[in-house]
């Protein structure tokens, strides 16, 4: 009985520890995207500067997901006043006139070796310090219906 007991405590402290020592390491992220009815969770999601023109930097906000093993990536190009920063509001999609506060140059999703882009729709962002709060409700050029839900942090990579 004694040596079952010494055992269960030894359980149990090993069960905390991990526990403990792994918050803190990730940042808290909970989120999905949906493509033609099949959804995918978010596994990696990161905001990429890639260049400056017209006043407004061109960030890619980019989400990874899987399922059923499948990797897909949901991606938009949106502008931004801010490097590495997307204000709070709702991003529709560029008009070639010359306003591109709160614009998304395009979106695509990819599956495998297969690209399909998105020209229409809306991107909603609202943050709070680092925390994030994306809701995307979109169409591809296929017709299919592409929606995504996030909140939590942003890998930024400027």
């Amino acid at each position: 009985m004694n040596k079952l007991l010494k055992k269960l405590s030894f359980a149990l402290v090993a069960i905390v520890l991990v526990a403990f020592s792994s918050c803190g390491d990730k940042p808290e992220r909970d989120g999905y995207f949906v493509v033609g009815g099949k959804t995918y969770n978010i596994e990696n999601v990161k905001l990429k500067s890639t260049g400056y023109a017209d006043s407004y930097y061109h960030l890619v906000l980019t989400m990874e997901g899987t399922s059923y093993g499948e990797l897909a990536t949901l991606s938009f190009t949106l502008y931004s006043d801010i490097n590495g920063y997307l204000s709070s509001g709702i991003y529709t999609p560029y008009l070639n006139d010359m306003h591109y506060a709160h614009k998304f140059k395009r979106g695509e999703w990819i599956l495998g070796e297969e690209t399909t882009r998105i020209f229409i729709g809306k991107v909603k962002v609202t943050n709070e310090k680092e925390v994030y709060k994306i809701s995307i409700d979109s169409e591809d050029e296929k017709g299919l219906g592409v929606a995504a839900e996030f909140s939590g942090e942003l890998e930024v990579i400027i």
